[in-house]
C-alpha cells in the first residue's frame, strides 16, 4: 500500500488495478434478491434438496445453509445500497482486513484523478486451489448452489479483456470522470461473481457443503454399485436357502 501511494504521489498519470475475491462484501442491485427468493423456492440442484436443507440447517445450529438476507445501507449519494456479504470465516480477519485496505487505497486513488481497474476475479479451478482437496472439492460442489468455476485460462481470458476495457475505455467505471451512484460500486462493475451473488445461502453457511455435495456426488457411482452387490448376494442366498 505504501509503494502503491508512492508511485501514484509521484506519477499522477498512474493506473491502478487489482482483482477482488468473490469472498468478498459488494453493493448488488435488487434484482440479485429476487433471485435469491427463487432459488431458495427452486433450487438449482432440484426441489428434492430442500428436504435436507432446512435439517441440515437445524442440526448444525445455524451454521449450514442461512438463507441470504440483504445488508441495506444508507448513502448520502445512492440512497439506499444492497450489500450482499460473502465473507467467509475460514479465511479470518486478516484476510479480511488486507482486502478492505486494497479497497480503500483503489477508492482514494480514483477520487484523486487516477484510472483504477478493480474487477471481482471468477471463483476459478487454479492449480493452487486444486492442490488441496478440501477447498478444491469445495469449488467443484458449487455447482450443487447453481455457482460455476472456471478454469485458469478461461479466467485469465475475460479479467485480461476486462482490464483493457478499465485501460482504454471512457464509458468504464475505472475513469475517474464517470459518476458512480456510490463508490462501491466500482467493485460492482463487470464483476465475473459466477452466480455466487445469487446464491440462496450466505455465502459463509454454504462453503463447507459445497465439498459435502462434491464427495457424495463422487461417491454416488460406487455406493449404487455397493447396493448392486448387495442386491445380488442377498439374492444368492436366498437361491441357496430356497434348494436347502
Amino acid at each position: 500500500d505504501a509503494v502503491l501511494a508512492a508511485v501514484c504521489a509521484a506519477r499522477p498519470d498512474t493506473a491502478l488495478a487489482c482483482l477482488s475475491s468473490p469472498t468478498e462484501c459488494y453493493a448488488v442491485p435488487s434484482t440479485v434478491w429476487d433471485d435469491v427468493e427463487r432459488r431458495l423456492a427452486s433450487p438449482p440442484a432440484g426441489k428434492l434438496h430442500r428436504l435436507w436443507y432446512t435439517p441440515l440447517r437445524a442440526a448444525s445450529g445455524g451454521k449450514f445453509c442461512v438463507p441470504a438476507q440483504p445488508v441495506e445501507v444508507a448513502t448520502a449519494e445512492a440512497g439506499n445500497v444492497l450489500l450482499r456479504d460473502s465473507y467467509t470465516h475460514m479465511q479470518g480477519p486478516n484476510y479480511a482486513f488486507a482486502k478492505q485496505i486494497q479497497r480503500w487505497r483503489m477508492l482514494l486513488a480514483r477520487s484523486r484523478g487516477h484510472t483504477v481497474s478493480a474487477n471481482l476475479g471468477p471463483m476459478t479451478l487454479t492449480r493452487s486451489i486444486l492442490s488441496n482437496a478440501l477447498i478444491g472439492a469445495g469449488v467443484k460442489g458449487a455447482v450443487h448452489f447453481g455457482l460455476e468455476p472456471f478454469y485458469a485460462a478461461t479466467s485469465s481470458a475475460l479479467l485480461a479483456m476486462l482490464l483493457m476495457h478499465d485501460l482504454s475505455s471512457e464509458a468504464s467505471a475505472a475513469n475517474p470522470g464517470v459518476p458512480l451512484a456510490s463508490p462501491l460500486l466500482l467493485f460492482s462493475e463487470n464483476a465475473l461473481h459466477v452466480g455466487s451473488w445469487r446464491a440462496a445461502f450466505e455465502t459463509n453457511t454454504y462453503t463447507e457443503v459445497c465439498a459435502l455435495t462434491y464427495a457424495a456426488g463422487k461417491a454416488q457411482p460406487y455406493a449404487a454399485a455397493a447396493a448392486g452387490l448387495a442386491v445380488a448376494a442377498t439374492a444368492v442366498v436366498r437361491g441357496r436357502r430356497s434348494k436347502l
